[in-house]
């Protein structure tokens, strides 16, 4: 059974030191006892003890001065006085220094039993008490230390508040993977030897909480301790999970105020902290950086689209209107198919590049709405002449259904065209040969658009995603064609003019998109 701790029994009577030495043993503690109050001084200067028993008169010095002399070796440790009728006078010295019980001569077994297990009590609920009080500025501590996401200021901030909180002499930590070794204050690292440093983390690989190391144990640090002149030293883990990242660790120096009990909790409970901090303030540099680097990377990938797209518009306009000279004027049907080839791929190309030109621009916020009253038939009209070749050769047919009360409306010329342009493009591309694609208007709560088809349809869980910068859908069994920037920049430019574009949809029989109009001319969209 393990022991419950160590007692000082100190009395001239060898009759009462036997006694109590026989019954306290037999609570299951270790004893030790003094005939005189110097001799229990001694004692206590080696291996300290978890209570004292004094009787008030002794030889030489009496109970009460013992126990002061103690107390000023360990200010916390519980006491116990043992006195008679007519000593009031020192038992009121006693009150005053703090005794913890009183056993009145003669006292029974039973009577000690009580005394001493009632002040041990009284004594753990005291530490505990303590050591809650001493943890709880750690709630404070730790909000401090999670919300720094800067490397040097959090490691700054952990040594400090390790050496203010456990009044140290100084603080080190280690961090593992950078080899790197920070002390507060800077120059105590002189103190921390490489035998110390090495024997430290040895002795933290298979721990999880704090321990401490005094000059006489463990005997294996003793040496180290006295070459580093320290007289405690207090070190902690630094562990994400099983691996570990370091040590955090105080000191104090020869002739120092000791380390108090709750100091060990403390210190485990910030180690642990930090390293989660610690962690985090790496992986928020890591991902800024990787967020810095891609930032630039996406400057320079945009430049380069954007250069590419306008050294490409003039080859490709020199290509596209020599290339229309030929397929009017060359008679022979082999080489007039040939002319409209290249034409028609042109045109597809084109029509690529002033895509990624306005997906750019609407990128950088480099667009905006010029609203101007227009005559929304004609502008109809010049988006569907503008794909009457492709039309032709699918058979499709085309219908423009505007009534009157909308064909006079406020928006941007240029900017609709697009919107138009890039609907229709999805109408004729998924609308197979014979279908029927109809471009109309309606004037309700405002003005909208549409552009309807009998295509393939869209199922439901595509229906948002259609929307998204490069999403494609594809015809079923072929190769999907295009950039897939088409509505999404359709929805952009109805978004600026604080529009809104949906679609309905049923797969099989067809697709409308409908979208928003800022107002007919002289009315204000409501």
């Amino acid at each position: 059974m393990a022991l419950r701790g160590r007692i000082l029994v100190v009395d001239d009577e060898p009759s009462i030191r036997k006694i109590c030495q026989f019954i306290l043993q037999m609570m299951d503690f270790e004893v030790e006892t003094a005939a005189d109050g110097m001799e229990a001084v001694e004692k206590a200067k080696g291996k300290p003890f978890d209570l004292i028993i004094t009787d008030i008169k002794l030889p030489g010095i009496d109970g009460v001065e013992t126990a002061r002399l103690i107390r000023e070796l360990y200010p916390d440790v519980p006491w116990i006085v043992i006195t008679a009728y007519g000593q009031l006078d020192l038992a009121l010295k006693a009150i005053r220094l703090g005794v913890n019980g009183f056993l009145l001569k003669p006292f029974s077994p039973d009577e000690l039993k009580v005394v001493v297990n009632h002040v041990l009590e009284m004594d753990q609920l005291r530490r505990e008490s303590l050591r809650i009080k001493a943890l709880l500025p750690l709630f404070e501590i730790s909000k401090t230390l999670l919300s720094t996401l800067e490397t040097g200021e959090l490691e700054g901030k952990l040594l400090h508040i390790a050496r203010e909180s456990l009044a140290a002499d100084g603080v080190w930590m280690y961090e593992v993977d950078w080899d790197k070794l920070l002390g507060n204050p800077p120059d105590s690292l002189s103190s921390l030897s490489l035998e110390l440093q090495a024997a430290l983390m040895k002795a933290l690989e298979k721990s999880n909480t704090a321990f401490l190391w005094t000059r006489e144990r463990p005997e294996e640090a003793t040496p180290l301790m006295v070459k580093a002149n320290l007289d405690q030293l207090l070190a902690a883990p630094l562990r994400a999970g099983e691996r570990l990242l370091g040590f955090l660790a105080a000191f104090k120096t020869v002739g120092s105020t000791p380390f108090r009990p709750s100091d060990q909790d403390f210190l485990t409970i910030l180690a642990g902290q930090g390293a989660v901090a610690l962690e985090n303030a790496k992986l928020f540099e890591h991902v800024q950086k990787a967020f810095v680097e891609l930032q630039e990377l996406e400057r320079l990938k945009s430049n380069f689209v954007t250069l590419i797209a306008h050294e490409f518009r003039t080859p490709l306009s020199l290509i596209l209107g020599y290339a229309s000279i030929l397929s009017e004027e060359i008679q022979d049907s082999r080489l007039k198919s040939f002319a409209e080839i290249i034409v028609h791929n042109a045109k597809r190309l084109s029509s690529l590049l002033q895509d990624m030109l306005d997906f750019k621009r609407l990128e950088k916020k480099a667009t905006s709405i010029q609203l101007e009253p227009i005559f929304l038939p004609e502008l109809v009209e010049r988006v569907v002449e503008n794909y009457r070749p492709i039309i032709q050769d699918k058979s499709l047919e085309v219908t423009v259904d505007i009534p009157p009360e909308v064909q006079k409306v406020q928006a941007d010329p240029a900017k609709l065209e697009v919107v138009l342009s890039n609907l229709l493009s999805n109408a004729v591309k998924f609308t197979p040969a014979g279908g029927k694609i109809t471009v109309g208007a309606k004037l309700m709560d405002r003005p909208y658009m549409f552009v309807k088809d009998t295509g393939i349809g869209i199922p439901p869980e595509e229906r948002e995603k259609i929307f998204h910068s490069f999403y494609q859908i594809g015809e079923p069994g072929k190769e999907s064609k295009g950039l897939g920037l088409g509505l999404y920049i359709a929805k952009e430019l109805v978004t600026m003019w604080g529009g809104r574009i949906w679609v309905e949809s049923e797969v099989g029989k067809g697709s409308t998109f409908w979208f928003t109009l800022p107002a007919v001319e002289g009315k204000h969209a409501s």
